[in-house]
């Protein structure tokens, strides 16, 4: 079937088959920056923007948002253009691996659409729903304080006046030629300071890519398949339907992975 939507406001026509996902049907239309996570709707590193409202894109049939609009965090900014959040993310050291970085951005973008001066509470409430196993999310938590306070790196007023009017330092007093340049050089002292990733609005804008991101033509796609079940004990798996299925190469079990006993012992 075909389904129309509009993806950061431009017109986007899929071909999607009934039961898949809009998580699916974004990346292979080129928005790598929609990660796949969980993929139950429980980690929030997926979340995209449906009419404005955060959800978690594994969890969203593609045919139910035919004429809807659809914003990913390729759409909040891009490493020219920052979005206020992608950069205090960045310049408070709350992006690690940044691999859920985006799903919380753009978590944190509704959030600000909708209240823009919310409490420290209302903010740890609205990020429930992102899991991030890199950091404590308290950088996170004040990247976004910040920038609903306009206390952040991408609001703040660019340093200096008009063209040919000194820069000002931090306490008011204006400084020449020379001062500019101290300070120029003063910030590429790197030592007994943070250092924003080099990588870093490049990850946080969804435009850097991941190995799950790469797929060569040809290459096949493995899922793994979990059992149902907290407790059971499995006592035979039969795949003969599974791999009668179309495009199914293989379906590997323990009884295709050596039985190499091994010990973690030192």
């Amino acid at each position: 079937m075909t389904v129309r939507f509009t993806v950061n406001g431009s017109p986007l026509s899929v071909s999607a088959e009934p039961g898949e996902v809009l998580l699916d049907t974004l990346r292979r239309s080129g928005f790598t920056g929609v990660k796949a996570g969980c993929r139950s709707g429980n980690c929030g590193v997926c979340t995209v923007l449906l009419d404005g409202r955060p959800v978690p894109s594994c969890s969203v049939l593609t045919a139910r948002v035919e004429g809807r609009s659809v914003t990913t965090i390729e759409g909040v900014g891009d490493p020219a253009h920052p979005h206020p959040l992608q950069t205090e993310f960045l310049e408070r050291s709350a992006a690690q691996c940044s691999y859920c970085m985006q799903g919380m951005i753009v978590s944190s973008k509704a959030l600000l659409d909708e209240i823009p001066h919310p409490s420290e509470q209302e903010i740890r409430e609205h990020l429930t729903g992102n899991l991030c196993r890199c950091t404590g999310y308290v950088k996170a938590v004040e990247a976004v304080k910040a920038v609903a306070e306009g206390r952040a790196a991408g609001t703040a007023p660019a340093p200096g006046g008009p063209a040919g009017e000194p820069s000002t330092a931090p306490d008011g007093a204006t400084m020449g030629a020379g001062g500019a340049a101290r300070a120029a050089a003063d910030r590429r002292h790197a030592v007994g300071r943070s250092a924003p990733k080099v990588e870093g609005l490049g990850l946080l804008s969804g435009r850097a890519r991941y190995t799950d991101d790469l797929a060569p033509p040809g290459t096949l796609t493995g899922r793994i398949k979990r059992s149902p079940h907290a407790h059971a004990r499995i006592r035979r798996i039969d795949a003969s339907k599974a791999l009668a299925l179309p495009g199914v190469h293989a379906v590997l079990t323990w009884r295709d992975v050596p039985r190499v006993p091994f010990s973690t012992a030192s």
